[in-house]
């Protein structure tokens, strides 16, 4: 997944690619359930033009708080947006 992640991300460095990550979905199967699940892959990839989206209603089903969902992204200085919930 980490190497497919690079591959996009490497095919127009001037976009940044955003990971979303989500605990739960009814529909389908998820990969990445955590905000430090998702560090690790942009950390792994090691592309400055990965990020990650916040989704508050996703960081709370994850039982996250808030604030320390945010505080580990920007202590990285990786690219993040949190979202409304």
């Amino acid at each position: 997944m980490i190497e497919g992640i690079s591959e996009i991300a490497r095919h127009n460095e001037k976009i940044t690619i955003f990971l979303e990550y989500k605990q739960k979905e009814p529909r389908t199967h998820l990969q990445i359930a955590n905000v430090a699940k998702v560090l690790y892959m942009i950390e792994e990839a090691d592309l400055e033009n990965i990020g990650v989206l916040i989704d508050v209603g996703h960081a709370w089903m994850a039982d996250e708080n808030l604030a320390e969902s945010v505080a580990p992204v920007h202590r990285r200085g990786h690219r993040g947006i949190p979202l409304g919930g």
